[in-house]
Order: C-alpha cells, then structure tokens, then sequence
C-alpha cells in the first residue's frame, strides 16, 4: 500500500461516511486514519484503519499528528466535506505526485505576487500555495516539519 489518506471530521458524520466508502473503492489500496475532533464523539467508521480522538477544534493537529504515524510512502490529507470524483482519484493524483518528487500535489494552487492581490486565482501546475481539499505528499516531508 503507497498511500494513507488522513481525514479529519468535525461534526459531519454522513460526509465522513461517503468519503471512507469512496476511498475503499478507489482502484489503488488506501489505507484510511482518521482524526475526530467535534465536542461529541462521532462513531469511528467501520472501514477506517486508525482513529484519534481530540474533545476539542485543534484545527489541524490531529492531521499533522497521524501523519506521524502513517506507514506508506505518501500521506494524503482529505476535507470532510470533499469526495473524490471517481475510482482513479488517488491512482492520478499519485501518478503527478511522482512525477514532481519532493513537492505537494493538490486540485488547485496559487502564486505569490510582489504585488496586491499577493497571490493570483486558482493555477493548475506549479504554484507556492496548495489549497487544501486534497493535499498528497511524500511522508519524507514531514521530517522537515
């Protein structure tokens, strides 16, 4: 398995549930840890193969924390409220990821500008901001943090 997708729920349990179906369904293995950090325990999904549990909003502590902990080459950070968009989502999105070793891939960046706005709308391609919704990387990386 080359990729663990790190998920991170805050008070959207049906969400969580469609987003752990579709990446079990993905045409490439993942292994899924998830983070749990709303007031009210949320019930740990049957196919989720790592569960942490944080009583409070630690924004994204618990991604960065089980990222940590994940054994495959590439971590993969994933919104709640996102879905991939078919079967092949992390088979593409790793197959770019290799192909630009040491850098983040993401749906959509942005680059900074000398200038206001400080950075440009939405860039397919090399960029200095990754947006958030989907953020896959090499789990080397981490030692940098």
């Amino acid at each position: 398995m080359d990729v663990t997708a790190i998920l991170l729920n805050y008070k959207r349990p049906r969400e969580m549930a469609r987003l752990v179906e579709s990446l079990k369904g993905q045409s490439v293995p993942v292994r899924i840890m998830m983070g749990d950090n709303a007031e009210e325990p949320f019930p740990r999904p049957k196919d989720v193969d790592a569960y942490a549990r944080l009583s409070w909003n630690g924004a994204c502590y618990l991604r960065l924390f089980l990222a940590f902990y994940a054994d495959t080459e590439y971590v993969m950070y994933m919104d709640d409220d996102r879905k991939p968009k078919d079967s092949h989502f992390v088979r593409d999105a790793l197959a770019v990821a290799r192909e630009h070793p040491g850098g983040i891939t993401g749906a959509a960046g942005r680059r900074f500008s000398r200038t206001p706005p400080h950075y440009h709308s939405d860039v397919w391609g090399p960029a200095e901001i990754i947006k958030g919704f989907a953020l896959l990387f090499e789990r080397s990386l981490l030692s940098k943090v």
